[in-house]
């Protein structure tokens, strides 16, 4: 029997040399070190990143073929053509079509538009020529792709057929060359001059608006009358996993504060569902609040209730929709728990698990992309989850660190009909004749990958109990927001002895935890098991942890929000020795 991987490996960060500990000492400990860790090696690098309203964003016209998309936009508006925007049912595509829609029936524009997404089950991800063939019955000229379309050469040669013109807006890697669109806004594309290339679907969107808005007024006056649908790019980017550095880092921060004012009824709604009513909207309420339950709709069925929250304009009928969306996340969450056991129980009947998980079954298409996630978290390797079928069949993979999901399926893409995605996480469609000869391409990849087979956890560093306080806490939000390329700083503390031990709530452990300097709280969630029976009063732990704020009742405490505890004893390899076994504040986590 194979159980998930439960342990962890600790690894710490290197020590700051001198010499950038010198340019950069205008910003104290443990500042310096938390930006060093980040890759920040200069003052420039630093003030650029704390500070990225002063960089800007770029002009939209660095993007190969902006120019020709812009003026077929606006004549079409001219000419009062149908306008379809398609795109995808996530919450980055969901996010590009209302911000489009949004952007283009203003009061400054008047187009006469609508949006289409598919429908999972029935359709797939992006184009399809059912589709196409139906918007040009409704008399559509200009049909815009948002996350999606780079790869849809034949669908797009149909629309052209059937006398659409096509602009395509993508961000998904480019694998065999361009679409034959009249324009093609990507700024992974071959000659695109843009300097920033990790936008999210929804930013390339947004993109757009701005250069369209910028033909009517200056850029700086553009981007104000764009504030207000920030939101939806925060939104839309943080959800995709898309690195929240450079351009992506200003405007998440600027969404997160449009979000936070409350102006969209539907999100509005939504926080309030997901329980997130009177505490910060961050990038974790949009990670594990917002996106599961926008994503929800696709993933049973139709998306379109996903866009209708994010869209209307009516305080009740956004309670309405965003009740109605959280019956459906419910649903989802049953089927995700039923299906992650079943492909649990297919697991543990093997003695050695195979350099990459492949499960074929009865899996829902709609939720393949979570149980292939969290199964490449448990068990720490490639995973591919694929729903069953006698025909074509949809399937998910999910990557880890030395694994890029996206490369292994272009290595296969004659075996598939369709695939794309991100080096951490792609969907594809195959042959269910084909799918023997893909799995074993697939375990020839992982096997040939050298996948390291446990979980890491990168610790920023050691800190004491008396370390955990307001100005710690104050330090670490200059760095939000957090995400991915700048993920929340993790700390370890050595040698606690452990006061209190607890379990609360549903099978969550509360701990109040000692060293030399004090006290300190500590809540592990999910770790009131038998696994961690040995956290008793007196025992001696180690702590992985995150820093945490807590405030009831006008009273503010801090405490760790733990990602792994181990015993003392247990964990003698994983400390660090000479240089790294300083605290950062410079002393020895046992001085």
């Amino acid at each position: 029997m194979t159980p998930p991987l439960t342990e962890y490996l600790w690894r710490f960060a290197e020590p700051i040399p001198e010499g950038t500990a010198l340019e950069l000492q205008g910003w104290p400990q443990p500042l310096r070190q938390l930006l060093y860790n980040r890759g920040l090696r200069t003052a420039l690098d630093v003030e650029e990143f704390l500070h990225p309203e002063r960089v800007g964003l770029h002009d939209p016209f660095l993007l190969k073929d902006m120019e020709v998309a812009v003026d077929r936009v606006l004549r079409a508006l001219r000419h009062e053509e149908h306008i379809a925007v398609y795109g995808d049912f996530d919450v980055d595509g969901l996010t590009a079509v209302a911000l489009l829609l949004e952007v283009l029936e203003s009061p400054s524009l008047q187009g006469r538009v609508m949006s289409y997404l598919p429908h999972r089950n029935r359709e797939g991800y992006g184009l399809n020529p059912n589709a196409i063939k139906g918007l040009a019955e409704k008399g559509v000229g200009l049909l815009i792709t948002v996350d999606c379309g780079i790869g849809a050469d034949d669908e797009i040669r149909l629309a052209s057929s059937l006398g659409m013109d096509v602009i395509v807006t993508d961000h998904h890697s480019v694998s065999k060359g361009l679409p034959p669109a009249l324009a093609v806004v990507n700024p992974r594309q071959d000659g695109c001059r843009y300097p920033f290339g990790e936008l999210a679907g929804v930013g390339v969107a947004y993109k757009l608006a701005e250069a369209l808005f910028s033909r009517m007024w200056d850029l700086p006056e553009a981007r104000r009358r764009l504030e207000p649908v920030l939101d939806l790019v925060a939104l839309g980017t943080v959800a995709d996993l898309a690195p929240l550095v450079g351009e992506n880092r200003l405007m998440v921060k600027a969404g997160l504060a449009e979000m936070r004012r409350g102006n969209r009824l539907g999100l509005r709604a939504l926080v309030s569902q997901a329980g997130w009513a009177g505490r910060t909207v961050d990038t974790d309420a949009i990670s594990y609040g917002l996106a599961p339950r926008l994503n929800a709709a696709g993933r049973m069925g139709d998306s379109r209730l996903s866009l209708e929250v994010l869209t209307c304009r009516d305080v009740e009928e956004a309670e309405r929709l965003a009740a109605d969306l959280e019956v459906t996340n419910r649903e989802r969450q049953t089927a995700t728990v039923s299906a992650l056991n079943a492909a649990r129980e297919e697991l543990s009947q093997s003695f050695e698990l195979p350099p990459a998980i492949v499960l074929v079954g009865d899996y829902p298409s709609g939720i393949v992309g979570l149980v292939a996630n969290r199964l490449a978290e448990e068990y720490h390797r490639p995973a591919f989850v694929i729903e069953g079928g006698p025909g074509e069949c949809r399937g998910s993979g999910r990557g880890v660190l030395g694994f890029d999901v996206v490369q292994t399926l272009a290595g296969a893409s004659e075996l598939l009909v369709r695939f794309g995605g991100h080096a951490q996480a792609a969907g594809f469609t195959v042959d269910r004749a084909l799918i023997g000869d893909l799995k074993a391409y697939i375990q020839e990849r992982a096997e040939g990958a050298g996948v390291e087979v446990r979980r890491e956890l990168e610790l920023e560093g050691a800190l004491r109990a008396q370390d955990l306080g307001p100005s710690l806490f104050e330090m670490l939000t200059l760095l939000e927001p957090f995400g991915v390329g700048n993920r929340r700083p993790l700390f370890c503390s050595r040698g606690l002895q452990v006061r209190d031990a607890r379990v609360v709530g549903s099978g969550h452990l509360k701990l109040r935890l000692m060293d030399e300097t004090g006290l300190t709280a500590a809540i592990g969630f999910g770790m009131g098991t038998e696994e961690y029976a040995f956290v008793r009063q007196g025992a001696l732990v180690d702590c992985a942890y995150v820093v945490g704020r807590n405030e009831r009742g006008g009273m503010v405490s801090y405490e760790m929000v733990l990602k792994d505890l181990m015993r003392l004893e247990e964990n003698v390899d994983a400390r660090p020795s000479g240089a790294e076994a300083t605290t950062l504040k410079g002393r020895s986590p046992s001085s």
